[in-house]
């Protein structure tokens, strides 16, 4: 209660009004990171007149400080290298929270884009797909990169697979612990679209 809630995007995106929207109605400040160069350039149109956003163009995460949640939405696959899931965690403050949602690969998307990395030897096609995980593949890398017990839950959005992600940075005995930290928390994450979710 004697600051401001810390949100780091990562990835420009459709959830980036709501965030914005959100900073109208509680204490929060907004930094949206995105990498690319052409999303960065559509996110500085859209975010000209769009509130008190902070929109960072780089491929590392140093120097932005510590974050209380990080959330994105078909993103986490875009992560460069020079980040990473590790980069993330050390990017939330003790307790901090990650939440993702990120679509699962699909045999429509094999056959589109191919399996092999020769497939994406042109630097104009993303390479993304591929990078794209099954949930127990996330749940691996989070633990990998020092997330504890990481939830990873799969559901149906329209006609896509996705795979919600929800990790904790746990304060380690190095790190000052906040009062609460030791305490058990449960953590609530509430999906909607217009049409609903189409699956469990």
């Amino acid at each position: 209660k004697n600051r401001a809630v810390r949100v780091l995007q990562f990835g420009y995106g459709p959830l980036t009004p709501s965030l914005v929207a959100l900073q109208l109605r509680r204490d929060a400040t907004l930094v949206v990171l995105e990498p690319d160069r052409r999303r960065g350039d559509a996110a500085r149109r859209a975010l000209a007149a769009g509130g008190n956003v902070v929109l960072v163009e780089q491929e590392t995460i140093e120097g932005l400080g510590e974050f209380d949640l990080i959330v994105a939405v078909d993103g986490l696959y875009r992560l460069p290298a020079s980040i990473g899931l590790a980069g993330l965690r050390r990017a939330l403050a003790p307790s901090g929270v990650l939440v993702a949602a990120e679509a699962q690969p699909s045999v429509f998307r094999d056959l589109a884009f191919g399996l092999e990395p020769e497939a994406f030897s042109d630097e104009t096609i993303d390479p993304a797909p591929r990078r794209l995980r099954h949930p127990e593949e996330w749940s691996a890398g989070l633990e990998q990169a020092g997330f504890v017990a990481p939830q990873v839950v799969p559901f149906r959005a329209g006609g896509s697979r996705m795979s919600l992600i929800v990790a904790e940075r746990i304060a380690s005995s190095a790190e000052p612990i906040d009062e609460r930290a030791d305490k058990p928390r449960d953590v609530a994450v509430m999906l909607a679209e217009p049409a609903g979710l189409d699956g469990r």
